[in-house]
């Protein structure tokens, strides 16, 4: 197995552990609270997201398979900023199928949602009922409704750009656009951001806060928190936190290298993503261990070049995680999906070795 099909392969399972968040039904089990920063220059629309602005920007990962406790297997990005006129977006979906992206629509306000696609959602008043819903397609074809109203049209702006490995969106949302006057820092509003994936051949639906498979579920969207450039977390903004996202067993403030769990009582515990990847590779697990001596033993064994090339990955990976200083979540997530897809193999060789040193040791 080479390095390339196991970077490609990444299209399985997993459970994600604490850095996935957890919902069932419309019990939210914890809140998502992402830090929007006042930005400090210029961001020209293009879908190019090279604009010196997003290096303030959070840069969020980890959106999961819609209604399951998994990550979803194309890893996603978003950042956010806003300034006195506009909020500012940018999304990078990774796609391993870019030449089987579905773009039919070419209509504005059309059904985009039928196509690759992302859809944006804010609830400034935070009431779960006054929502905007912003579509935007691969090629940049925008659908837009508020309160499900689909003749419903304001200003906006999106553009996309398609890459080998991924596709791009850069938009910019005026205010009163969504009905909003103006922003000030400790502003909370209703967000979530989802993906429909029609490239696989199927259609599958990614989310950031979990809504359960029906993205229009505004009781179970993530929550944007307006913060001023260069904004470091601080113990009041913890408290308003779990003031204003009050419900939640626990919320989740993302930060550039890590995320914060926030109690009920305002208290707020921080884990790196540096962290989580150390120790996704602290050690082989010992099923790894034990072939290598099978395989040193015996290298006729079935598997024997494959797991050689699959433990060699793993190396590369421990090597990767240790060489870090930090890291962001895009990184984490592909480190989480190449360990979960590292341990199904391991688990397919493991007992296929053991088979066939049974059947050679029978009579």
């Amino acid at each position: 197995m080479t390095r390339k099909f196991l970077l490609l392969a990444l299209t399985g399972t997993l459970l994600l552990g604490m850095w996935l968040p957890a919902a069932s039904a419309k019990i939210l089990q914890q809140g998502l609270v992402y830090p929007c920063a006042r930005a400090t220059g210029a961001i020209v629309v293009d879908g190019d997201l090279g604009d010196a602005a997003w290096n303030a920007a959070t840069l969020v990962s980890g959106f999961r398979d819609s209604g399951k406790e998994i990550i979803f297997p194309e890893p996603m990005a978003m950042q956010l900023l806003w300034d006195d006129q506009n909020i500012y977006l940018a999304v990078t979906c990774y796609e391993s199928k870019m030449e089987s992206l579905v773009t039919n629509v070419t209509e504005h306000d059309g059904p985009v949602w039928d196509d690759d696609c992302i859809e944006i959602f804010f609830d400034p008043l935070h009431i779960h009922a006054d929502y905007y819903q912003l579509i935007v397609n691969a090629k940049g074809v925008r659908f837009d409704s508020w309160k499900h109203d689909r003749l419903w049209s304001k200003p906006w702006a999106a553009k996309t750009k398609l890459y080998d490995d991924r596709w791009t969106v850069e938009a910019a949302i005026p205010l009163a656009t969504l009905g909003v006057e103006k922003i000030a820092p400790a502003d909370f509003w209703g967000f979530n951001l989802c993906r429909e994936r029609l490239a696989s051949g199927s259609r599958e639906l990614a989310n950031w806060a979990d809504v359960q498979r029906n993205f229009n579920t505004p009781e179970l969207f993530g929550h944007l928190l307006f913060v001023p450039a260069n904004w470091q977390p601080e113990p009041a903004a913890m408290t308003k936190i779990a003031t204003q996202a009050a419900g939640a067993v626990n919320n989740l403030l993302y930060a550039p290298n890590g995320i914060w769990t926030i109690t009920p009582d305002g208290k707020g515990q921080f884990s790196s993503y540096l962290d989580q990847v150390r120790t996704l590779f602290q050690a082989a697990p010992p099923k790894a261990q034990e072939l290598r001596q099978v395989f040193a033993a015996n290298p006729n064994l079935p598997y024997a070049k494959d797991f050689a090339k699959l433990d060699e990955d793993f190396a590369d990976w421990q090597k990767q995680a240790a060489a870090k200083s930090q890291l962001d979540g895009v990184f984490l997530s592909k480190a989480i999906l190449f360990n979960e897809l590292f341990r199904n193999q391991l688990n397919t060789y493991y007992w296929e070795v053991k088979l066939a040193q049974l059947n050679a040791d029978m009579p």
